[in-house]
């Protein structure tokens, strides 16, 4: 227990300078400028304490006639001057702290949460405590945690030079001010301590919390979720969720505010104390004639002023768990292992590719989704693989293009393990049209083009890709035709935005295309049509086809038929046709789906 607690101590404190080196480096100029001014505001008490009593002691000897006037004049020009050069420079830092220090550092945050994001492995995404981890981090920079802690760095060690030079200024009349003025603010950083480990405790509770209160949210303001509550009533209720979940999450924040104001208010309490005794010694002193009437002016000054810095670097303090707490998720999140890239060159698939004895598991799961899969896939291939829905079918697929890692077994490519191989030059040479596909509101050219930037300016090769896709409609219009009515463009169905993804897929110039459930939203008939088509268009490409139909399978090279997570077996159409098989129970069960379903019959009685 004492080692994991040092340990957590230690990643906290890297953590607090990780945070200020990265805000330095992404604002340099207006991170030195905000050091700067900082530490002109620290001095800046013990300068105006040591002109004030020199301007108010030159004015009372001049009255006395002891003095010349002039000197009372210079301390007074010096102490405007300094006045004046703090006051300026305050709104020019302000600007640069906010507008750079602030804005530059979550700028810098955002772009490497982002990219941390794309580089993680896509299991990560699978597992709830990751996820929670990433909502933190995600926390720590829409609430500009960097610059918080660059700026407590500063004003640590700013306030610190104020605190030291105001008390030895002030030491010099009685050794008794500092003790009164810091003993008052104490309190502060108590307060502070303990409220800081408490925001932290509830903080990791409310992860998960607040994640289901943005995704009732969404429900309300997605598009497709808001039509279908809208059509089924159901909104009442999903509003009542949200409620209950925001006033839980309100109702835990409310008690720690409420915890805070008045540890704050006990505070502020103990803190007018010292310094009203403060004032009580400097009478005292000023009395008994120790002071001088501009020390006794200066002093009240003072006082309020190592009061001041002594609570800002308290409070500084006191804020570091808190602060820290965020910083930490933030760094646990980045430093998280990335997903690994072979080195080898991938100059393309020659023979086959094999998979040998696979296992995988999702984090969480109580059962592996695959177990001991054996499958190749022969280069030009056409492999219709069909199961039903929950069998493993996507995430073997996810396997075959080194998106996903095995538990156990090895994905090989002509021979050559997949994981040895560089992930971007073998996804430069793949294409995957997937049943979660994406609607982009771009233009038409860019929805089919984006998969191969290069060619997205060949206009005859964007309108073959959608007359492929069945999509000849919109083949005849303009390829900078704007699409989706979120930008006054037009809007598709359901459907054609599927037949949309598979034109992108389709135009990709690639050697290994993937079909994962691609035409789910489409009539059985059109599906088996298109991807029939398809077979044709692709026969100089390894083609990988996804589906809980069969319709298509009899121009497929081969069909594999998948249950539990096993290839149950394996064949051309015909020869799974003859025999007693799973994939023949399926085809019989769907036969009236299609339009030559008498024929399926037929072929399925030839026994």
């Amino acid at each position: 227990m004492a080692e994991q607690a040092s340990s957590a101590k230690m990643k906290g404190v890297q953590s607090y300078f990780r945070a200020a080196r990265q805000v330095q480096t992404a604002a340099p100029v207006f991170g030195l400028f905000a050091q700067f001014y900082y530490l002109l505001e620290s001095v800046y008490p013990a300068i105006a304490m040591v002109l004030t009593v020199g301007l108010f002691d030159s004015v009372g000897n001049f009255l006395q006639g002891t003095a010349n006037f002039s000197q009372a004049v210079r301390y007074g020009w010096l102490l405007a001057a300094a006045y004046a050069v703090y006051r300026l420079l305050e709104p020019v830092s302000s600007a640069a702290i906010n507008a750079g220090v602030y804005e530059k550092g979550v700028m810098d945050a955002r772009i490497r949460l982002a990219e941390k994001s794309a580089r993680l492995s896509l299991t990560c995404y699978e597992d709830a405590n990751l996820i929670n981890l990433r909502q933190r981090a995600m926390q720590c920079v829409d609430r500009e945690i960097h610059g918080q802690l660059y700026m407590n760095l500063n004003m640590l060690f700013t306030s610190t030079i104020g605190v030291i030079s105001v008390s030895l200024a002030l030491a010099k009349y009685s050794p008794l001010f500092l003790p009164i003025s810091i003993c008052s603010v104490i309190p502060y950083l108590v307060s502070y301590l303990i409220r800081g480990k408490e925001f932290t405790r509830a903080r990791r509770q409310q992860a998960k919390k607040e994640r289901r209160l943005q995704y009732l949210w969404s429900l309300f303001t997605g598009k497709e979720t808001a039509r279908e509550i809208r059509a089924m009533n159901f909104g009442e209720y999903v509003a009542e969720q949200w409620t209950a979940c925001r006033d839980e999450v309100s109702e835990e924040l409310w008690a720690l505010g409420k915890k805070d104001s008045l540890s704050l208010l006990l505070c502020d309490f103990l803190q007018a104390v010292g310094y009203g005794a403060s004032i009580c010694l400097a009478l005292f002193l000023a009395a008994r004639g120790t002071v001088s009437i501009g020390v006794f002016g200066a002093c009240l000054a003072a006082i309020r002023s190592v009061q001041t810095q002594m609570r800002y670097f308290l409070s500084e303090i006191g804020a570091l768990p808190r602060l820290v707490s965020f910083a930490k998720d933030y760094y646990a999140f980045l430093d998280l292992p990335e997903d690994s890239s072979g080195e080898l060159p991938f100059p393309g698939m020659k023979n086959e590719i094999k998979l040998e004895n696979i296992y995988s598991s999702y984090p969480n799961a109580k059962e592996p989704a695959l177990k001991g899969v054996n499958l190749t896939i022969r280069k030009g291939e056409k492999l219709a693989l069909i199961g039903e829905n929950g069998c493993g079918k996507t995430t073997l697929t996810k396997l075959l293009l080194g998106v996903y890692p095995a538990s156990g077994g090895s994905v090989t490519i002509d021979g050559v393990p997949l994981a040895s191989i560089h992930k971007d030059e073998f996804w430069k040479k793949v294409s995957i049209v997937s049943q979660d596909f994406v609607t982009y509101k771009l233009t038409l050219r860019e929805n089919v083009g984006i998969s191969d930037p290069e060619r997205m300016g060949d206009d005859g090769e964007i309108r073959r890709a959608l007359e492929q896709a069945a999509l000849p409609q919109l083949a005849e219009l303009s390829p900078d035709t704007q699409m989706g009515r979120d930008f006054d463009g037009l809007e598709l169905s359901g459907g054609q935005w599927q037949k949309l993804a598979i034109a992108r897929g389709l135009f990709r110039d690639s050697e290994i295309i993937v079909l994962d459930e691609p035409t789910s939203a489409l009539d059985p008939k059109i599906e088996s049509e298109i991807l029939t088509e398809f077979m044709e268009l692709a026969k100089d490409r390894t083609a990988v086809i996804i589906s809980h139909r069969v319709g298509l399978c009899r121009a497929a090279s081969r069909v594999a038929v998948m249950k539990d997570g096993r290839i149950a077996e394996t064949g051309s159409h015909e020869e799974l046709l003859k025999s007693r098989s799973l994939y023949r129970q399926m085809w019989e069960a769907q036969a009236s789906w299609y339009v030559d379903s008498d024929e399926g019959e037929e072929d399925a009685g030839a026994d």
